[in-house]
């Protein structure tokens, strides 16, 4: 990757850092909702009727930007998870093709060999079964790399889903 290029790590990092905000925005207005309710219910107490009714209409709706905060902190928290699994699956994807692609050299040198005439029948008996086990693993390792890859997608798409569901809910 180039160096101007964003990687599923650094997306991970953004989301937490958002994540961390706006949990914490919403602490504090969880707090000030908190408050203007106990003032409202001061209020009342009082017989201040109308002012009560601004102060807990003032509570009801800062209670409600803290949930919307909380809830944009708790997706974006999750779509940093999701980033994190996006990294690990596409590092496991390159060893697992890595390996894939050694296994096809080494079956291939195998398979090269066993076309000479001079070999033994022990040395034609280890080529092939080596070109056959090199073959079956770079099956394997294939097909685990695709699986990865196709995982590192979805984990990629949830996570895009969940960003735009916080971006969604606004400030």
């Amino acid at each position: 990757m180039g160096d101007d290029e964003i990687t599923p790590t650094d997306m991970a990092e953004g989301d937490e850092l958002m994540a961390i905000m706006e949990i914490e925005e919403s602490k504090v207005l969880f707090t000030e909702a908190g408050s203007l309710s106990a003032g409202a219910d001061i209020l009342k107490t009082f017989g201040f009727d109308d002012a009560a009714k601004l102060a807990s209409t003032a509570a009801a709706a800062t209670n409600a930007e803290a949930t919307r905060d909380l809830i944009q902190g708790m997706d974006l928290a999750t779509a940093a998870g999701q980033w994190r699994e996006v990294a690990d699956d596409l590092k496991q994807q390159a060893k697992a093709q890595g390996g894939a692609y050694a296994a096809d050299a080494e079956a291939d040198y195998a398979e090269d060999e066993l076309k000479k005439d001079d070999l033994s029948e022990r040395e034609r008996t280890d080529l092939a079964v080596g070109a056959a086990q090199n073959r079956a693993t770079q099956e394997v390792l294939s097909r685990r790399a695709e699986e990865l890859g196709d995982s590192a997608k979805t984990a990629a798409d949830t996570a895009q889903d969940l960003e735009r569901a916080a971006r969604d809910l606004g400030d």
